[in-house]
């Protein structure tokens, strides 16, 4: 579908303001500063009567990649209808990737909307300011390539000197005339962390003691186990510097593991001896590899209980302690950096708990017809989702086939175009369905008469996102559990 806001049509509309800056560290000149960004789009926002609803500001945000940023969320405004513009300074602002870049201007013409530099305003109906804009795309492209050349030589030449490739911060060590020299304050306690490792205590246990001894990262902020760990693997206080694996090595290598990470010698003066480090990897190394971090939900409550301490609001991670290996859910920033008094509780406690909240909740009203439908509903709605999925995934790879030259402009247009309306159909019979379905508070309802019906029958990860659906959250304090509902708003915010 291709949106139909150009030129003297934009007449007062609703638009989001975009600003993005890949790298704010050590800027003095201000060139691509947030505040030049917003106020050139400011000003073409008032000479085209269009409203500025909303401002997504990005900072340190790589213009090469997609993923990591708001992107999406500014396609789903767009397909909500709660902005029809896209507005940013120049069109390096949007991507230096040409093809993911085409890829989502096409999203947002698909659902609707437009995206239009302030600076560099094109005609994008015709074939010539299409063009103009894939070559401002390519351009910027070009000048994120030229600038990663540049850095390559640079690390080049610091890995020449026997320097790692940023000359940022080294705990133990302090950056003096472009080197990097021992602290002689820090450095008994690193060698006393590797030997006790290898001696058998914990990275959690050795970052315990650091933090009552008043030892802080080399940014100031308190050790947890993984934290101390990631600075202790880089062998840097055994005078080496830690060097990224090829990638055609490091495939298939469990993510965290030093099996396939190469070390060379450093210019700086070594802490602890080669033969220490030695030792220290091989414990390492050592330790159970049972294919890395089990990402299936394992327990209903993953990810819900939240520490209730004024100013914590970590999510709970599960332990098992005690003789009889008791399954129980602790505050992590209490257990390993003693922010507050410790906060537990055991799992049975909990689920007990939440039980009872739900049965409490429920409406006495019989809603199983009212269930029946929705549940239908989800399921015409589910396959509609995967149909529109695949026609996505199929005009991303036509982009592909497009930047690849192997059909012309013409074809790429018309296939697109095709895709699009068969996108577009498949999503107004999903908004008819939508707007057949119950209202919000009604759903809720269904979701909690569906969790105490199947309560006993519930698998782990089915449980958890049925109590995902009512569910904000689970406070916990000491002695009390307060679930917070989707009925009213959320009593903390998100923990980081």
């Amino acid at each position: 579908m291709r949106s139909r806001i150009w030129g003297d049509e934009l007449g007062e509309r609703m638009a989001v303001g975009y600003v993005r800056v890949s790298d704010v560290c050590g800027r003095g000149d201000g060139l691509l500063s947030p505040e030049l960004q917003r106020y050139a789009i400011e000003q073409y926002a008032a000479r085209h009567r269009i409203t500025v609803v909303e401002w997504v500001i990005e900072l340190d945000a790589s213009g090469r990649a997609f993923q990591n940023r708001r992107i999406d969320a500014i396609v789903d405004g767009v397909s909500a209808g709660r902005w029809s513009c896209v507005l940013l300074w120049k069109w390096s602002r949007w991507g230096r990737n040409l093809r993911d870049s085409l890829v989502y201007l096409d999203r947002i013409e698909t659902a609707g909307g437009v995206v239009r530099s302030v600076t560099e305003d094109l005609d994008q109906r015709s074939g010539f300011g299409r063009f103009t804009r894939d070559e401002l795309l390519s351009i910027a492209e070009l000048q994120s390539d030229l600038i990663a050349d540049g850095w390559k030589e640079v690390h080049e030449q610091r890995r020449r000197a026997g320097l790692p490739h940023t000359s940022g911060p080294r705990w133990g060590y302090e950056y003096r005339d472009s080197r990097y020299v021992i602290d002689s304050a820090a450095a008994g306690h690193l060698l006393d962390a590797y030997t006790c490792y290898i001696e058998g205590v914990s990275h959690r246990a050795l970052a315990l003691r650091w933090n009552d001894a008043g030892l802080r990262t080399a940014v100031g902020n308190l050790w947890s186990g993984q934290s101390l760990a990631r600075m202790m693997d880089t062998g840097f206080a055994a005078g080496l510097i830690r060097e990224r694996p090829d990638p055609a090595i490091a495939a298939g290598t469990r993510r965290g593991s030093t099996a396939s990470v190469c070390w060379r010698p450093g210019a700086h003066e070594p802490i602890i001896g080669l033969d220490l480090w030695r030792r220290y990897l091989e414990r390492r190394r050592a330790r159970p590899a049972a294919g890395g971090r089990v990402t299936a939900v394992v327990h209903p409550l993953s990810g819900l209980l939240r520490c209730g301490f004024d100013g914590c609001g970590a999510r709970m991670v599960t332990t098992y302690a005690g003789r009889n290996k008791t399954h129980s859910w602790v505050c992590p920033r209490a257990r390993d950096q003693r922010t507050h008094a410790f906060n537990s509780v055991s799992n049975r406690r909990a689920m007990t708990d939440v039980r009872a909240w739900a049965a409490i909740q429920q409406s006495h009203q019989d809603r199983n017809g009212a269930l029946a439908v929705y549940r239908a509903a989800a399921n015409d709605l589910e396959e509609l989702d995967t149909q529109i999925e695949r026609l996505r995934q199929e005009r991303y790879r036509l982009t592909d086939v497009y930047t690849d030259g192997d059909i012309t402009r013409t074809e790429f247009r018309a296939i697109k175009d095709e895709i699009g309306a068969a996108i577009q159909h498949l999503g107004q019979r999903a908004v008819a369905i939508l707007e057949q379905q119950p209202a919000a508070g009604d759903n809720l309802d269904q979701a909690l008469v569906r969790l105490n019906a199947d309560w006993d029958q519930l698998l782990p990860a089915e449980h958890r996102d049925a109590l995902a659906a009512v569910l904000h959250h689970v406070l916990v304090m000491p002695g009390k559990i307060q679930p917070a509902d989707k009925w009213a708003q959320p009593t903390i915010d998100p923990a980081p």
